[in-house]
């Protein structure tokens, strides 16, 4: 009866731009990210500037905030989610979007504009 009361926090991983990363208990993906190095861009860090989307390819998250900037009923539809906002249940895998352009590579290389 106790040992539930006394059992570790589950962790998740998430595979993100080629990365394998540990998710902490109640670490938002953005903080997860950051954390190891991956850059998703992001602002408010509270769901209302919209800057951290993220496409869910699989798992399960929470959004723990209400975010203000909302997602369009496509975007929900595609699996967008807010980084910054979302709190995994399951192992995930994601792809950064920026600037309406999906992201998956390492942090060091980056679409550009000639």
């Amino acid at each position: 009866m106790f040992k539930s009361w006394f059992a570790p926090a589950p962790r998740y991983r998430m595979h993100l731009a080629h990365q394998i990363i540990d998710i902490s208990p109640n670490q938002t993906v953005l903080q997860s990210a950051l954390l190891h190095g991956v850059n998703i861009p992001h602002g408010c860090k509270a769901g209302g500037c919209g800057m951290c989307k993220c496409r869910l390819i699989s798992g399960k998250v929470e959004q723990i905030i209400e975010n203000t900037a909302k997602l369009t009923s496509t975007e929900l539809n595609s699996g967008i989610i807010f980084a910054c906002c979302s709190v995994a249940k399951t192992d995930l895998q994601l792809e950064i979007i920026t600037d309406s352009v999906t992201i998956s590579t390492s942090r060091d290389q980056a679409p550009a504009r000639v």
